[in-house]
């Protein structure tokens, strides 16, 4: 089987997965019969998504018309790039786009029906808001991996006719691999730019809604700031999801397309020798990044189906499954990659070395970062103790502690890279040594998805609890959510 038919599992993949997570994603609604405040809260809020998202649009929409004359001018009239980047930088925009908001959409839904839930059985409200959790993973994952397989056939197709006699002197043609990886460079901008502005306007809209929840008690007689009566209560709630969940989608869509098409392009320059294309192997090493992505995607939705509790489950028992969900697809990930590696790249089975690198890194960091955040180990029960002795005691223990967090991710990243390019012969060859290391790094985020759904689903016990104090959620109900609270806020520094 040619390398070239196992690039399709990229694209089928994405598509399907795209598929049902949209149906699944149409199905999270929150509905109820009842007439009480949860409900009302839900009609405002639900109402006024769309308001948020066509204000940040109307400024995103400037901007991306703006580069896009300017690709176009470059690539059309002067001629001194291809004619292909202007229209995939829409696209990466675009796509990118479209995974945040659905994201977005079914975290406000998922954030009603879950305190709905609550009351009556805590590992179904788990269930509910786990499965929107894993959407801006999913989404980011499928939607990125179907836009570059999608220009990648595309300009592949365009890359084969560039002997023809009649469209050798076109615009539009793709004369060798290097032009066509940097050209799907070009779609990163625009998933880097949606990025960058989500991440601003969601952060600048959260933090002006809450003042204005504040100036609303000093202003108004008789409307507390966690009031549904507080007009500004609604815009916080949207704020702290578009902050979370939009800008979390967005972020993580740009990474992981980064990280993908980096690969591809290194690849290139490290398989370039005759013998090496002869071989099929340049073809093969750029083939490889999307057929990884691939693997982690399926690997990814099936851990994320898999992830429950016990009704009675305390927030230990919610970190062991966090952990559980991480390590086993990291696990499979590694045995698949070798058979992977093995077959599209014989000659270079050291590869497996970087791609397991990447792996353990990422696992290293996750462990680093759930020791250090969870109350279940002694950094943050030692900080907490500090509180006996004084406020001065506890914010210089606190600090102490985050600085020393820092410090196994640091550590283990500066080693990773390390390993990753001896792997890959990076002291023989360079250019093959920078492809492990960007190996390696498509292998760590495509087995990330678990740790970003995790930290999606802390965003939204954290609207949760504020949306149950606004619409005076019952004291039983509020207390059966501090674990899931609890796991929420352990996950979210993980995911960070």
């Amino acid at each position: 089987m040619s390398s070239e038919y196992l690039f399709w599992l990229a694209p089928i993949s994405a598509f399907i997965t795209l598929v049902i997570f949209i149906i699944i994603c149409l199905s999270l609604k929150y509905s109820s019969d009842k007439k009480d405040k949860l409900t009302e809260m839900y009609d405002l809020v639900f109402t006024n998504v769309n308001t948020y998202i066509f204000s940040q649009m109307k400024v995103e929409v400037i901007f991306f018309i703006l580069f896009f004359a300017l690709f176009a001018l470059m690539g059309i009239w002067l001629r001194v790039q291809s004619p292909f980047v202007c229209f995939a930088f829409i696209t990466g925009g675009i796509f990118s786009s479209l995974a945040g908001y659905l994201s977005f959409k079914s975290a406000i839904s998922t954030t009603f029906e879950s305190i709905s839930l609550v009351s009556s059985s805590v590992s179904q409200s788990f269930k509910q808001s786990f499965k929107a959790a894993s959407m801006p993973a999913i989404f980011s994952l499928s939607l990125g991996l179907l836009d570059i397989s999608f220009w990648y056939y595309i300009l592949n197709t365009v890359l084969k006719y560039k002997d023809s006699a009649s469209l050798k002197e076109s615009i539009f043609i793709i004369r060798s691999e290097s032009e066509l990886t940097v050209t799907l460079l070009s779609f990163v901008i625009g998933t880097s730019l949606h990025a960058l502005i989500t991440s601003y306007f969601g952060g600048i809209f959260s933090k002006g809604s809450e003042i204005g929840a504040e100036l609303v008690t000093k202003i108004e007689a008789g409307i507390p700031e966690k009031d549904i009566k507080n007009p500004a209560t609604v815009a916080k709630s949207i704020g702290e999801t578009a902050t979370n969940i939009y800008s979390l989608s967005s972020g993580f869509y740009s990474l992981y397309t980064i990280s993908i098409v980096a690969a591809m392009v290194l690849a290139v320059s490290a398989f370039n020798e005759p013998t090496a294309v002869k071989k099929g192997y340049q073809t093969a090493s750029i083939i490889l990044p999307m057929v990884l992505a691939a693997i982690g995607l399926i690997i990814t939705v099936i851990s994320n189906v898999f992830v429950k509790i016990r009704e009675e489950a305390n927030s230990k028992d919610l970190v062991n499954e966090l952990k559980f969900s991480a390590t086993i697809p990291a696990i499979l990930m590694a045995i698949i990659s070798a058979i992977v590696i093995k077959y599209l790249l014989p000659d270079n089975i050291s590869l497996l070395g970087s791609t397991v690198t990447g792996i353990m890194t990422g696992i290293i960091i996750n462990w680093s970062s759930e020791y250090y955040s969870s109350s279940e180990y002694d950094p943050s029960r030692d900080t907490a103790s500090q509180s006996a002795s004084g406020l001065s005691t506890l914010f210089l223990n606190g600090f102490e502690e985050s600085l020393q967090s820092t410090c196994i991710p640091l550590v283990t990243t500066a080693i990773g890279l390390v390993l990753a390019y001896a792997f890959s012969d990076g002291f023989r060859n360079t250019d093959l040594g920078l492809y492990g290391i960007s190996i390696a790094a498509v292998a760590m985020l495509t087995t990330l998805g678990p740790i970003v759904s995790a930290s999606a689903y802390g965003s939204i016990m954290k609207n949760m609890t504020y949306i149950a104090e606004v619409t005076e959620v019952p004291q039983e109900s509020q207390a059966k959510m501090e674990v899931l609270v609890s796991y929420g806020q352990t996950a979210v520094s993980i995911g960070k």
